[in-house]
């Protein structure tokens, strides 16, 4: 399929509303009939015998697929345990995620979908690291796929969206949309 359309959820920070708003956006598309593949490449503080109880797992609730060890891993390659950043998860685990192989596994997923639109849903917020220097931000401008912001309601609110929105701004990242999420 030619006319693809990948997009990325972020937030301003963690635990502010990304796995909530994806779900929403994948029953939604489901609900009009629209084609839409979601995928979550990182996932920190993944609990392998509650299989029900993460992101990716919700993300394939939503898409109504089973949830399985193998559909998670399918759609979340690098699960840690550790809900901390991946940089620290990974060393902390003896584990090895690159940020190369986490842009080509993107890109790689876009391209083999046969779906029209293609959600990844980041971990953190923008500038979490994914290796040494290397950010959510630089995958979002490296891959050349819009976001959608989600930013918590609480005091200092309008300084880390406006931060975010100028990061991405900075770098060429095209916002679809901005969420404030009352969560």
């Amino acid at each position: 399929m030619k006319n693809k359309n990948p997009f990325f959820i972020t937030s301003t920070g963690t635990e502010l509303g990304k796995t909530f708003l994806s779900e929403k956006i994948i029953a939604e598309f489901i609900k009009r009939g629209k084609s839409i593949d979601s995928y979550k490449p990182i996932l920190s503080g993944f609990d392998s015998k509650d299989l029900n109880n993460n992101d990716s797992a919700k993300l394939l609730a939503a898409s109504k697929k089973k949830v399985t060890i193998e559909s998670i891993e399918n759609i979340t390659p690098w699960l840690f345990k550790e809900p901390v950043a991946p940089t620290i998860a990974a060393k902390n685990e003896n584990k090895k995620i690159t940020y190369q192989r986490v842009k080509n596994w993107c890109l790689h997923r876009k391209d083999t979908s046969t779906s029209k639109f293609i959600l990844y849903e980041g971990a953190g917020g923008i500038m979490v690291p994914i290796e040494k220097k290397k950010t959510f931000l630089d995958l979002f401008k490296d891959t050349n796929f819009p976001v959608i912001l989600v930013a918590g309601s609480y005091l200092g609110t309008i300084s880390h969206t406006l931060s975010a929105v100028d990061n991405l701004i900075n770098r060429n990242i095209k916002i679809i949309n901005i969420v404030i999420n009352e969560g």
